[in-house]
Parts: structure tokens; sequence; C-alpha cells
């Protein structure tokens, strides 16, 4: 199809001799189910979240989602007596963003929260406390179960960071990283802790996963200033140049900390951009997309670099019209066009060629919806261009008819 000519979308219908059911042969029940680990649909006709078959193994009742009567679900019974303790802890954590909820459910929610919370307790006193943390912090959410709840918290919080402390203090990052495992939320108000923590890390080779946590810490702590330099730091030397232009530029000019590492930031500005130019073009030849634009952002916004960058984004969307051109004549793998196009317009979003070829390959998945957003934005590019102003109406018609249909299914 070239370009201005009209568009035979009797291409885009399915032959009925490959359609096994007309839409006269569905019908559709509404029912309550879980998803099993076999990727099936079971039913769940209490809604406690165990499949009814699951149930009646375990002699639980499928019409009741407290068989017992004791307040807590079944489902929570459940994982706590497995040992599923992060299971529940998960549970509990939707159930309390739920919103207001009818009685019997909140009756049943604020009893769940109390039998987290104890045993909670009970897996902190059994060196557990990672498990514990998970399940005291859910069960948090709930007025009856907070006092216990918060004193279990606190507790973990000081003998944690004790034996972080001392065990980075006496070389043994290992087992300091061991003891903060599973806790790093907890630590992100502790900016202490979660520095050493981090040290811990970086000491073991572990430089992304410090970063990571530094990160998180920052965002709850963005004033601290030592975590917000450590993070640059370490991001720096495991070549994660995006993060490090940001950490490094946001470091504050008039902070009392700033002349202790001025050197290192002025090293840094010194040789980073042939650094992170050099790391881009790494990031565009194994197709790590998001990451490579992320880095041309800091890039163009904190150096000098930004005719580099657009060399290198032309290099790689040059490259990429290459391979479709060998896959569209037969010698590539059909299967990777509609990625390479995405890629092509994340690098060049006003491609006109790939708008077109993405939206004629979204009709053809009869994707209309998606279909109409690509030629909604070619003709942005040309509103005099006749042909995207007729398919984008016409993928937007067969859109809306598509959505009607299942909406008709869906009631």
């Amino acid at each position: 199809i070239t370009s201005g000519s009209n568009i035979d979308y009797r291409q885009f219908r399915p032959p009925s001799r490959l359609i096994k059911y007309s839409l006269a042969d569905i019908f559709v029940t509404n029912a309550s189910v879980v998803m099993g680990s076999d990727g099936q649909a079971h039913l769940d006709s209490d809604r406690d979240g165990i499949d009814d078959k699951r149930e009646l193994q375990l002699g639980s009742a499928t019409d009741q989602a407290d068989t017992d009567g004791n307040g807590v679900s079944d489902l929570v019974e459940l994982a706590l007596e497995a040992g599923l303790y992060r299971a529940a802890a998960i549970t509990l954590e939707l159930l309390g963003k739920a919103g207001e909820l009818p009685r019997d459910r909140r009756v049943r929610g604020n009893a769940a929260a109390v039998a987290a919370s104890e045993k909670a307790d009970a897996l902190f006193r059994g060196g557990r406390p990672a498990e514990a943390y998970a399940l005291a912090r859910a069960a948090s959410g709930f007025r009856p179960a907070l006092s216990r709840s918060r004193t279990v918290i606190r507790e973990i919080s000081r003998e944690r960071s004790s034996a972080i402390r001392n065990a980075s203090a006496g070389g043994d990052h290992e087992r300091a990283v061991a003891a903060g495992e599973g806790l790093e939320d907890l630590f992100v108000g502790s900016p202490q802790i979660l520095l050493v923590l981090a040290r811990s890390f970086a000491s073991l080779g572990r430089n992304e996963e410090a970063v990571r946590l530094l990160k998180k810490g920052h965002q709850a702590n963005p004033e601290d200033f030592v975590l917000l330099r450590w993070a640059a730091r370490l991001a720096a030397q495991s070549g994660d140049y995006a993060t490090a232009l940001q950490m490094y530029g946001s470091l504050d000019r008039s902070a009392p900390g700033l002349e202790a590492v001025r050197a290192e930031i002025e090293h840094f500005d010194a040789t980073v951009e042939r650094r992170a130019l050099k790391k881009l073009r790494e990031l565009l030849d194994s197709e790590h997309c998001e990451d490579a634009l992320e880095l041309v952002n800091e890039l163009t916004s904190r150096t000098g670099t930004a005719v580099a960058c657009e060399r290198e984004l032309e290099r790689k969307h040059r490259d990429l019209r290459r391979r479709l051109v060998d896959i569209e004549q037969g010698s590539g793998d059909m299967e990777e066009r509609e990625p390479m196009l995405r890629m092509m317009l994340r690098l060049k979003p006003e491609d006109p060629s790939a708008l077109r070829r993405l939206a004629l390959e979204c009709m053809r998945q009869l994707n209309f919806a998606e279909a109409a957003e690509c030629w909604g934005a070619l003709r942005s590019l040309n509103p005099d261009n006749e042909s995207a102003v007729r398919n984008q109406e016409r993928c937007e018609l067969l859109a809306r008819r598509v959505s009607a249909v299942f909406s008709e299914v869906a009631a």
C-alpha cells in the first residue's frame, strides 16, 4: 500500500471459514473466579480467594468465606497455616486499601489483622524478622491490630538496625546484607541504616542493588545530602550515568558537606560526557531503548552533548529501518516487525513512514483504537493528508463498534 492510496478494509476481515463461533453461539455467565497455577480460571463461589475444588480438599465450605465462623477469612487462615506469610500480608494490605467495607467484611478484616499481628510477634521471636515485618505492616492498617503491630515493627527495627551496624563495622558485609534482607522498606525512613546497608551491598560488588536502595531512600528523604551523594557515586561506578547525572546535579551546592566531595564532583563532570556517550551506544546496540532515552534526557539537559546524542539516535534509527526493509522483503522474522516499528517511533516519534506502517499493522491485528491514534499522529504531522483523515475516522468507528460488542457480551 503506497502513501495516499485508499485502503481496502475487507483485507482486515477474517475469512468466515476461519471463524469457529459466531457471536450468537457465545453465552457468558458472570461468576467469581480465581486463576489457578494451571493458568485456568476456577470457580470461587464464596469469593474468599480459594477456588471451590481446593476448599473441598481442605474441608472448607464453598459457600462461606469464613467456614469456622471465627471472623478470619478462609484465605488468610490458609495462608497463615501454610506459612505463606507474605501472601497473607498482601491479602490484608489489599483489604485495608479497599475503603469502606460492609460490616461483615470489616469484622473479618479486623479479626484477620489481629491474628496476623499475633503471628508477626511470634515470627519475630522465632528469628524470622522479614516475614514478621510484612505481616505487622499489613495488620497496622486495621485499628484493632495497630498497637501490637507498631510494637512489633519498632522491635524489629531496633534489633535489625543493631545487627546491620555491628556486622558492617566488623567487615562482615554478607551478614549485614542478610540482616536487612526483606526489610528495605522498613529502613527507608532511617537514612543512616540505609546508607550502611547500601555500602555493604557495594562492598560485595552489588552496586545496582545499592543504588536502587539509595534512590528509594532519597525519595523518602529528599533533603539528605549524604544519601544523594552516595547514590550518585555508586551509580557512576556501575555505569548508570543517567542516575549519576541526576543525583550529582541535584546536590545542594550550598550544603555544608559539599566541599568534602567537590573534587569528586569535578572529576565526574570532566569525564562523564565521553563515558556516557559510549554507554548510550551500548544501550542502543543492545536495544535497551527506554534506558537509552533516559540517558539522553539527562545528557541533553545537563551537558553539551545534544548533537552527539541526536547523532546516536539517528544511527540506531537507520539501522532499524534497514532491518525493517529486510523483514518486509522476506529475509527476516515478521514477528519482529511490530516491536521494531514501536522502537523506531520511540527514537523518532515523528517518523511518518513508521507511523503509517504501525497503523496498518494494528489494523491487521484488528486493534482499531491504536490504529486510529497512529493515523491521528500522522494527520497532525500533515493536516492535508486526506488518507490519514479518512483512515482515522474509519478506525475510530470500527473501534467503537468493537467496544460496543464487548460491552454487550460483558453485560
